[in-house]
């Protein structure tokens, strides 16, 4: 076992990882009751079937199809963050693990989606589990960065409710991380130099490791260092922002809601706002109540909304549970 393999192994820890899910698990059950509850207590149960019986199921699998290229989209750039070793990554495996990620995520409130993705990829030879963190930290940075462009046009075409008001901070924010990136882009080098300078300073191994991790973070940024593939990583991320916004549009169409294209998007924006805290294992209420109170915006019924929620649960969430559960099941074989 080499120096570096062993960092990775010090690096990474499920044990740390399970570490505090216990109260997490505990609070985002509660929430997700309540949640639940508040989602569900006006709603007309009649009306719920009747809306859920006239769906146009069409545009329901066009939604999927959409849903499984947004999953290739993240694969793709997933990849190009590897840059220049992009190529000895296998696009399906990548896929592989961001199904993975996404399943726990869903499935476990422990944020161990990561980890699996960590451990997944760090299977393959010449990639530290160092550098894959560092890749998925700016691949959140980037999506980050697209989530707080969108609010933008959402501040002039909507109203929005005062839990959304405060958006220039997240704004403030996402211009902070471009500017950050901008900055470790291009001079990462000269930062790298710094920091292995101060390093040196320190006793024994404790200054190696140090060395070791900046340069396997700077690795992990070296994708944003090149203005084609940058340029390329960019644009796949707002692609990915543009899918997502047209599975909730598709299906606006097939419970024929006469909502415009920009309140799809506001229906993203609000579901990636609103999904950070706890929840129950499988974002049950949270999920359901956050698309009931962003359809509240556009005056579309409680007992719709509620149906519209069930909906997109099954078309955004149990193709990611479903597909997980394969690839860890043939996995396992392996």
């Amino acid at each position: 076992m080499n120096h570096e393999d062993l960092e990775d192994r010090e690096a990474f820890s499920w044990r740390e990882a399970w570490k505090g899910t216990g109260p997490r698990i505990l609070i985002g059950s509660v929430l997700g009751i309540v949640a639940l509850w508040l989602a569900a207590r006006r709603v007309d149960w009649q009306v719920l079937w009747g809306a859920l019986r006239d769906i146009r199921y069409g545009f329901v699998g066009l939604a999927l199809l959409v849903i499984l290229a947004t999953l290739a989209a993240q694969a793709v750039r997933w990849r190009l963050l590897f840059y220049p070793d992009h190529r000895e990554l296998p696009l399906i495996r990548l896929f592989n693990g961001i199904v993975l990620a996404q399943m726990l995520n869903i499935l476990v409130p422990a944020r161990l989606g990561e980890v699996a993705r960590v451990y997944y990829i760090g299977k393959r030879p010449h990639i530290g589990r160092i550098r894959i963190l560092s890749t998925i930290l700016v691949e959140k940075t980037l999506d980050l960065c697209t989530v707080a462009c969108a609010v933008v046009p959402l501040l002039f075409a909507v109203s929005l409710p005062p839990w959304m008001r405060e958006s220039g901070r997240a704004l403030l924010l996402g211009a902070v991380l471009v500017v950050a990136l901008l900055v470790l882009a291009l001079r990462g080098d000269a930062l790298l130099r710094w920091f292995e300078l101060q390093a040196e300073k320190l006793p024994g191994r404790w200054g190696q490791r140090l060395a070791q991790l900046g340069r396997s973070t700077l690795e992990g940024l070296s994708a944003v260092r090149y203005g084609h593939t940058s340029f390329q990583i960019w644009g796949i991320t707002f692609i990915i922002l543009l899918l997502a916004a047209t599975t909730n549009y598709l299906l606006f169409l097939a419970f024929r809601l006469q909502l415009p294209p920009i309140a799809a998007l506001f229906l993203l924006i609000v579901l990636q706002i609103g999904i950070v805290p706890p929840s129950l294992p499988g974002k049950i209420g949270v999920f359901n109540y956050l698309v009931v109170l962003g359809l509240s915006v556009y005056s579309v019924e409680s007992s719709v909304a509620f149906s519209y929620s069930i909906v997109l649960y099954a078309v955004a969430l149990l193709p990611k549970i479903i597909l997980g559960s394969i690839i860890l099941a043939l996995s396992a074989k392996l």
